[in-house]
């Protein structure tokens, strides 16, 4: 993240803070999106090529969702930990 700090402050003054919220929030969309794209294509489109990302991007999510960004989205957290349960139950 600091990376991409540096790299914005070469154009602009920034709060790090307002930057890493930020970071925050749109890398929890961009995971969401990936994942949806993902179940989308195969459960949808019935394109069984995507069926090997759902888990992975399920985990994933789930990483981003850990630690003080399970106690801002709670609900989203259990819905993905429901989602991994039946994931491995179903092996999808």
């Amino acid at each position: 993240i600091m990376e991409y700090m540096k790299a914005l402050q070469v154009y602009i003054s920034y709060s790090p803070e307002q930057f890493i919220r930020e970071f925050h929030c749109l890398a929890l969309q961009r995971n969401l999106q990936v994942l949806g794209a993902f179940a989308f294509l195969y459960h949808r489109q019935g394109k069984d090529f995507f069926r090997p990302f759902i888990r992975p991007a399920l985990l994933s999510l789930n990483g981003r969702l850990s630690g003080s960004e399970r106690k801002k989205y709670p609900a989203l957290y259990r819905l993905v930990e429901h989602c991994i349960e039946k994931n491995e139950k179903y092996d999808l």
